[in-house]
This record gives C-alpha cells, structure tokens and sequence, in this order.
C-alpha cells in the first residue's frame, strides 16, 4: 500500500541485491534449512506424536524442489540415521507412523515429479552433471583452508573483480564453494551441545560430527 512508485524501487533493490540472488537463493542452504523440521517430526513420529500429514507432506516436497541433490541425499541419511537411532534407543517400531510418513512422501514425490525431471533433463544437457560427477571424489576440502572459516574473503572477493582462489580446491576453487562450509558460531554451538544436561543423544550427534568432518576432509573409508 506505498504505492506504484515504492514497489517498483523495492523490485529493482531486491533483484539487483547480489547476496540475495545467489548467497541466499543458494540451492545449498534451500535444503539444510529443513534439517531442524525433518528431524522434528521424525522424533515426533517415533515417540507416537501427533504429527500432520500435511506437513510431512510439505517438508517433502520442500526437499525434493530444493535443487541440490546431494544436499537432499546427505538430509536423507541424516533422517535414517536419526530415526534407526531412536527405534533402537526407544525400542519401540512404531508402524503406523512410519506408513503415514511414507505416503506423505510418495506424494510429495508425485508433485515434485514434473519439476524434478524438467531440472534434471537441464543439467544433462548442460553438461554439469559430466562434469562435476567425480568431483567429491576427486576434491576434498584442504586442510590448510581451515581460516575460510572465520574470514571468507581471505581468497578474494568476486565482487570486487579480485578473487585469488586455491588451486587445491579444485573444482570448489570459486567463492561459493570455497566458502560453503563457513560457519564458526555453529561449530561452537554443536560442541556447547555436547555439555548440555539434559541432552540424551549426543554421542549419536558427536559422531554423525565426526562423520561430516571426515568425509569433508578426505578421509578415504568415509568419503568414499
């Protein structure tokens, strides 16, 4: 209600505002924020709770049009990771909620079919897929740029036409994926988390940690 004229200058900010257009929009950062909602109503699920199958539904659907598959497939193992984890702390197999959740799915899978395929027929014929195929296998993250953790411009700043790179990086050797991994007070909040009273499963969470470091790094029987 500001009128024609403060519309238009708000879509002219927003559409040239580049930490909006890429950093943000960023398909990486589309599914790790539905991480906390999954692994919420999977705890819901396996202690009986009162979960919508709407927003399974949702969440679902969510993961699938987020646009980066390997990003879905980590949140997927992650989920199956948590749930076998507290089937087996609970001792409990709770049926019912385990077929609901997988209708939810199917159904978030049927309508996120038609985009899905679209995306996919893309990156094939752009060639992405060919070239990035081996490129976790071929690429892990050097130890020696443990400081993009806490000054991602230390490479350089494409927006200010000065980015120096590494050429250890290899195919990550540009200024999104060199910095993906940035994330100081987060670290520093997982290990807090480990010393919290109440918290009953943080062996489970100090080891899919340790996991996500391993492979992030290279180590061989884990990133393979």
């Amino acid at each position: 209600r500001m009128g024609k004229r403060s519309a238009a200058v708000g879509a002219m900010v927003a559409a040239a505002a580049g930490i909006t257009a890429v950093w943000w929009l960023w398909p990486m950062t589309n599914a790790v924020a539905l991480y906390p909602a999954m692994l919420f109503v999977i705890s819901r699920l396996i202690r009986r709770g009162r979960v919508s199958f709407t927003l399974v539904t949702l969440i679902g659907l969510s993961f699938a049009l987020s646009g980066f598959p390997a990003t879905t497939a980590y949140g997927a193992y992650l989920g199956a990771a948590w749930a076998g984890f507290l089937i087996v702390r609970l001792r409990v197999f709770p049926l019912h909620g385990i077929a609901k959740a997988i209708c939810a799915l199917a159904i978030a899978a049927g309508l996120a079919s038609p985009s899905v395929a679209a995306f996919a027929k893309f990156l094939v014929r752009t060639g992405y897929l060919q070239a990035r195929s081996n490129a976790s296998f071929d690429v892990t993250y050097p130890v020696a740029e443990l400081a993009n953790f806490i000054r991602p411009f230390r490479l350089g700043d494409p927006v200010a036409h000065a980015w120096y790179g590494d050429p250890a990086l290899g195919a990550s050797n540009n200024f999104l994926e060199a910095t993906l991994f940035v994330g100081f007070v987060p670290l520093l909040l997982s290990i807090a988390g480990l010393f919290r009273r109440r918290s009953t499963a943080r062996w489970f969470w100090a080891g899919f940690v340790l996991i996500l470091v391993l492979a992030m790094f290279g180590w061989s029987p884990v990133a393979s």
